[in-house]
């Protein structure tokens, strides 16, 4: 979990700081992940999940905190889950999160906006079930289907999906990427799968 935990850390810091700067642009308005009022008209803002998911990571907060002791946005900001954090790149907030500051935080390779923010979103879809998959335990040998943007019903092997892994985090931070690469523990063990004991040799 390791190379995950460092995707994850890079994906909220990268939207959070980049989405800090773009609302600080916008005076008056409070936290941008909690107050809509810096959205344009043509806008969206949180669908009712997403919602619940800020709302859910406040009350566990408030419930560990001592009594009185008040809920800093940094720790809601690490308190929201890998899937909330995939919330930005779906086509929903293309007008509200990703065209106006978001874009520019990623280096995908696509040839414009649109086209990059689909990229993200598909790995990102990827990823997340991966990542629910290894922290559950769940078998991830095999390769296993993925309805992912626009309905599609694609199979990805799993040397493909960390290398959408590393994909993103380069996108992010390319000397983040390289670390990975130099110290993942998870990439030996692509390129040289263990054998099942009592399976039969060559």
């Amino acid at each position: 979990m390791t190379d995950f935990r460092v995707l994850e850390v890079l994906l909220r810091n990268r939207i959070d700081s980049t989405m800090v700067n773009h609302v600080g642009q916008h005076p008056g308005t409070g936290e941008w992940f909690d107050d809509p009022r810096w959205i344009e008209s043509t806008g969206h803002w949180w669908d009712q999940p997403a919602i619940d998911s800020i709302e859910r990571a406040k009350q566990e907060l408030r419930e560990q905190s001592a009594p009185g002791q008040p809920v800093r946005r940094g720790q809601i900001v690490a308190k929201l889950s890998f899937g909330f954090w995939k919330r930005p790149t779906h086509a929903r907030y293309e007008e509200s999160f990703w065209l106006p500051a978001l874009d520019k935080a990623f280096a995908v390779p696509a040839p414009n906006a649109v086209a990059r923010r689909e990229k993200l979103f598909d790995h990102l879809t990827v990823l997340n079930d991966l990542r629910n998959r290894v922290a559950h335990h769940e078998p991830i040998c095999k390769p296993w289907r993925f309805i992912v943007r626009g309905g599609r019903d694609v199979m990805y092997p799993l040397d493909s999906q960390y290398k959408m892994l590393v994909n993103v985090i380069e996108w992010i931070d390319p000397a983040a990427g390289a670390w990975v690469k130099s110290n993942s523990t998870a990439l030996p063990l692509l390129v040289d799968p263990p054998v099942r004991l009592g399976a039969p040799g060559p």
